[in-house]
């Protein structure tokens, strides 16, 4: 689950240029579209390409499904008709849905240098985990849990997040992952991690360094930013008295 690959965040200018990823066209395949087979092709998991960006709805209809009212995971890829081109290379990605479910995936092929992760070939889809799926931060910092325990992120807007203060210098990794578990969704380096993917990696240089840790969820993108030493209150005597008067 920790795979040992370490991709600084560098906090860039932001930008991106569309680069096509092939010429396509490129499905969702999975086990949770199985008409006319699982992992197979048709018009109902067809994706359009816009600006870069290869998107569509597909309904979900594996009736494997434990209990058809309730989110149960599949394996997915995007994937062109031949299996020549397909993303995430490292494995297959995660989906939560129900039979009958609508289910939006993207494929984002444009290439960005604004520190966010990753920076091209972006898959992503709107069901990445059940509904109240919360996330935490896990990595090799002893504050980030020495990949033993989470540390809770919080959410504000879409994005999970979370500032901690790395008390000692060094080269560490970290992931985002549904609290508690690695069954459910990670992020890493290469967005939606599922069983797979690299970690996030940073470097501090001096004690005490703050470190902010962001995950987009609408996105399937991730970053960590060093933010710098974590600033100390200078006061006098006099001051003190004043606030106790």
């Amino acid at each position: 689950m920790k795979k040992i690959a370490t991709m600084l965040c560098a906090m860039l200018l932001a930008s991106s240029v569309a680069l096509a990823a092939g010429p396509g066209p490129f499905y969702a395949k999975g086990s949770m579209y199985c008409v006319p087979g699982c992992w197979n092709a048709d018009g109902g998991n067809l994706l359009s390409l816009a600006s870069g960006v290869w998107s569509g709805s597909v309904v979900c209809d594996n009736n494997s499904v434990p209990n058809p009212s309730f989110p149960g995971r599949h394996e997915f890829k995007i994937a062109n008709l031949d299996w020549s081109e397909s993303y995430s290379p490292w494995c297959n990605l995660w989906v939560h849905t129900y039979m009958g479910e609508v289910v939006y995936y993207t494929l984002d092929t444009n290439v960005y240098a604004d520190g966010w992760l990753p920076a091209q070939d972006i898959v992503w889809t709107d069901h990445y985990a059940p509904p109240g799926t919360t996330f935490s931060v896990i990595g090799s910092a002893p504050e980030t849990g020495s990949w033993g325990t989470d540390t809770p992120a919080n959410l504000i807007g879409t994005i999970w997040t979370r500032v901690l203060t790395i008390a000692t210098p060094g080269a560490y990794e970290a992931k985002f992952r549904a609290t508690g578990t690695w069954d459910i969704m990670n992020i890493g380096s290469e967005g939606a991690g599922a069983p797979c993917g690299a970690n996030l990696g940073y470097t501090t240089t001096v004690d005490n360094t703050d470190v902010k840790f962001e995950f987009n969820s609408a996105t399937g993108r991730a970053r960590v930013s060093v933010l710098g030493p974590t600033p100390t209150l200078n006061t006098t005597w006099g001051k003190v008295k004043t606030l106790y008067r």
